[in-house]
Formats: structure tokens, C-alpha cells, sequence
């Protein structure tokens, strides 16, 4: 069953660790975010983590190599950049704790009963990437939250392996693809924020 009290306490025990993040976006972009404008929050369908801006936690090299994958360069172009900053994850549903699983599970059932009987088409949810349902589940999560206790998820964060990805080597249980993903819901929470790499 959903609590959202004692989700409301667990967020507000957190201790508030500050990572650093990387966030890949266009070069127009990034200028504008060097200069003191501000991340545009992401709202796509395969945003596995809900709503919020994205960034590799500790993952440099592996924000650069997302940016040139074909997928991401037809929607960012040929010239890309990496923001750096500083998070403070606060409010933070950190998907390495377990106390969030059940609660996950119950919010994704109360989504499907609503689904149930009504014309509207669930979200999808693939192998290939697309993550519907995750979105869904952690926007509504957020939400419940809110309603039930009016604290605000700060951020929210996960572990994930690539969709097809490989071992390092074989028989490894080390992945090339494995990583961890940030999204930001309050942007308040980014302390700082710098080029990493790319030229603006």
C-alpha cells in the first residue's frame, strides 16, 4: 500500500550528499547556460526517471559519448557541449534503497487500474528503449507525495544497464553501458554549473 507519510519522512532524512552531474546538450544551449540561464527541464516519454533535467552522475566521457550517438545528434545537432555541476540530492528518491520499491510497485498498480476499462492506451514500456511507464510511475510518485505531504521531490536517482548492452569482458558482470542517472526536479538544487567540455 502507498504511504505517502512515511515517503515524506524518508525525503526529508536524506542527507543531502552533493554529486557532480553532467549534462549533455547543443552548443547554443550550453552558452546560454554558461552565461546564467537556466537547464530546460526535460519532459520526453523515455524519460526513464519522470520529469526533470538529466545528468551522468560522475560520467563525464560517457556524457560526451552519448552526445555522438546518431539517435541524440539528430535531435541536439552536430555541435555539442557538457555542462558540469554540483547537486545536492535533496528530497531525493534514490532508487538504491529499497524502501522505494514497494512503493514503486503499489503506484504502478494504482496507474494500471486506471487504465483498466478506459479507452485511453497505457504508456509504452520496451526493451528498446522506450520508458513509458517508468515516467509515469515516478511523475505520479512525485505527485502523491506532494498531495500527501506537500514536501516536493528534489531529485530523483537510479542505477541502469543499456538496453542490449555487453559485458566488459566476457562473462563479466561489469557492463560497458552500465550508469548513474540524475534528474533533476528542483533546480534550485544545482549549485553550480560549468563547461566541461566543448566549446561555447
Amino acid at each position: 500500500m502507498f504511504d505517502a507519510n512515511a515517503l515524506g519522512s524518508r525525503l526529508l532524512g536524506s542527507p543531502g550528499t552533493t554529486v557532480l552531474g553532467y549534462h549533455a546538450t547543443s552548443t547554443p544551449v550550453a552558452r546560454a547556460i554558461v552565461q546564467g540561464g537556466r537547464f530546460r527541464r526535460s519532459r520526453n516519454p523515455y524519460d526513464w526517471l519522470g520529469d526533470g533535467v538529466y545528468f551522468w552522475e560522475a560520467a563525464p566521457e560517457r556524457a560526451w559519448q552519448w552526445a555522438h550517438t546518431p539517435r541524440v545528434q539528430a535531435r541536439l545537432g552536430p555541435d555539442v557541449a557538457i555542462i558540469a555541476a554540483r547537486i545536492r540530492l535533496e528530497r531525493c528518491i534514490d532508487l538504491h534503497d529499497i524502501v522505494w520499491h514497494d512503493q514503486i510497485q503499489a503506484v504502478y498498480e494504482i496507474l494500471q487500474t486506471r487504465y483498466t476499462g478506459h479507452l485511453a492506451a497505457p504508456a509504452k514500456q520496451t526493451t528498446r528503449g522506450e520508458h513509458g511507464w517508468d515516467r509515469e510511475v515516478i511523475n505520479y510518485l512525485a505527485d502523491l507525495i506532494l498531495a500527501g505531504t506537500g514536501f516536493t521531490v528534489g531529485t530523483v536517482r537510479a542505477s541502469f544497464r543499456e538496453p542490449a548492452d555487453v559485458p566488459i569482458f566476457g562473462g563479466s558482470a561489469l557492463y560497458r553501458g552500465a550508469h548513474v542517472q540524475i534528474a533533476v526536479r528542483d533546480p534550485s538544487l544545482i549549485e553550480a554549473q560549468w563547461l566541461e567540455r566543448g566549446t561555447v
